[in-house]
């Protein structure tokens, strides 16, 4: 699914508050505390995409180490509004 996830598309106002896939994916391959993860439909289209962060320690912020953050979450535009 490597060029579905290459090829997503957000608009810019979206990507004022989520990172495309191709901008993150290999920090989520290369890092052991990151986790990449696609939503498929029925037809086998990538619809969504998210990576699971464990221990991000974001600036100003005291995290606890057993947190998991969700980042860079959105639906491909082309299927957004579907349901």
């Amino acid at each position: 699914y490597r060029d579905d996830v290459l090829n997503f598309e957000l608009s810019e106002r979206q990507q004022i508050y989520s990172s495309l896939p191709k901008s993150v994916l290999e920090d989520a391959l290369n890092d052991e505390n990151r986790v990449a993860n696609i939503a498929i439909n029925e037809n086998g289209d990538v619809v969504g995409f998210f990576v699971l962060h464990q221990y991000y320690q974001h600036e100003g912020y005291d995290t606890p180490e057993h947190v998991v953050y969700v980042r860079s979450l959105s639906i491909n535009e082309k299927f957004q509004g579907q349901g």
